[in-house]
């Protein structure tokens, strides 16, 4: 397991560059972003991949407490209360490159928290690349077609010549399926059993086993997909033109020009969409004659967020769309993926763990 979350950090810490670098190359790219599945504000590109980046943040600090579970050294309690023979658990605990020893025999050999953290923090990883895989899925279809799929990664139909399927993301999404079944496996398994040891927990293997393949499996293909998407820029940019997502903008424009409340600027502008929907006009193409007649303070100065290019570059509070937001975002998936690096360059690897024990040393008998 230790081992495991060392693969895994340096895993994320590669997909998270991955990630900023699309992030940077996108990030003038303008597309909606959706709630409900209801388009509801334009955003970035760079900021679309900087919010998978922030998943993977969490990850690494999920796999960092995974790992700090796992940095207790079990052997020593014997079969369950110690040994009377005289020996030392600290120097095997140097030898094999562990923090510190396990504080109690009999909850040692029953304890499988380590592994249940483990295999939570792959469940929560692949849930995250699924999203990640459901979005690519959906916006590589027709029915959007923001993103194309390069030829390297799209897969033929069986049947249906015209067909580029994102077959390499839908299996990426249906991973996460089995890393859930392991830990609900898991969790069945010790959520019965006494203390101490029983035959039962030579069934975590597999759960385990398997949850650590499909996480250092998952990455690196994800990076693979990523590296063969592209988005349409025109598509990107059409779908925003075509429907009223800066509406909220513009009720903003109206509190801080006006200093109205937030509600009744809410209302105003709601009126105008409707307005704009009846005449079959995108919000943009609203005269300033017909705004007015809806409320006064839907004046030019207000209407100037009409314009949804301009929608991201306004969103200036942390953590929103704005250029400089989204570039403090990068700096922190870039920032984190380091502090991962760091971290698995910190765990002793099991080659080098075993190179050492097998080499004789000065002073020391191999």
């Amino acid at each position: 397991v230790r081992e495991g979350c060392r693969l895994a950090l340096t895993e994320i810490a590669t997909t998270l560059d991955t990630i900023a670098a699309r992030a940077k190359s996108d990030r003038d790219v303008l597309l909606p972003a959706y709630t409900h599945r209801q388009r509801a504000m334009p955003i970035t590109g760079g900021f679309f991949w900087a919010a998978f980046g922030a998943t993977l943040v969490r990850d690494v600090d999920a796999f960092s407490f995974a790992l700090s579970q796992a940095d207790v050294l079990p052997l020593g309690v014997g079969a369950i209360a110690g040994t009377s023979l005289p020996i030392d658990r600290e120097v095997v605990r140097e030898l094999l490159g562990f923090s510190k020893i396990s504080l109690n025999g009999l909850d040692t050999v029953g304890d499988r928290d380590f592994e249940l953290d483990f295999t939570f923090a792959a469940t929560r990883l692949m849930t995250h690349v699924g999203r990640i895989a459901s979005d690519v899925i959906d916006f590589s279809s027709s029915e959007f077609g923001f993103l194309r799929l390069g030829d390297a990664i799209a897969c033929g139909s069986s049947m249906m010549p015209q067909k580029k399927n994102p077959d390499l993301f839908e299996l990426l999404r249906g991973k996460g399926s089995r890393t859930t079944g392991n830990l609900v496996a898991l969790l069945s398994l010790v959520g019965k059993l006494p203390s101490g040891y029983g035959r039962d927990l030579q069934e975590d293997r597999a759960s385990i086993f398997e949850a650590r393949s499909t996480v250092l499996g998952a990455l690196p293909m994800l990076r693979v997909g990523l590296a063969h998407v592209s988005f349409d820029r025109a598509k990107c940019l059409a779908a925003i033109d075509d429907d009223y997502m800066q509406a909220t903008d513009i009720a903003e424009a109206m509190v801080l020009i006006h200093k109205v409340p937030f509600r009744t600027a809410y209302r105003a502008v709601g009126a105008l969409v409707k307005t704009a929907q009846e005449m079959g006009l995108p919000l943009s193409k609203v005269t300033l004659a017909q705004a007015k007649a809806i409320d006064a303070r839907l004046d030019e100065q207000a209407l100037v967020a009409a314009d949804p290019r301009s929608s991201a570059a306004r969103k200036t509070s942390a953590g929103g769309t704005a250029p400089i937001r989204v570039d403090e975002q990068v700096a922190e998936l870039e920032h984190v993926a380091k502090r991962a690096y760091l971290l698995a360059e910190k765990v002793p690897a099991l080659d080098k763990i075993l190179a050492s024990l097998v080499t004789e040393r000065p002073g020391k008998q191999a």
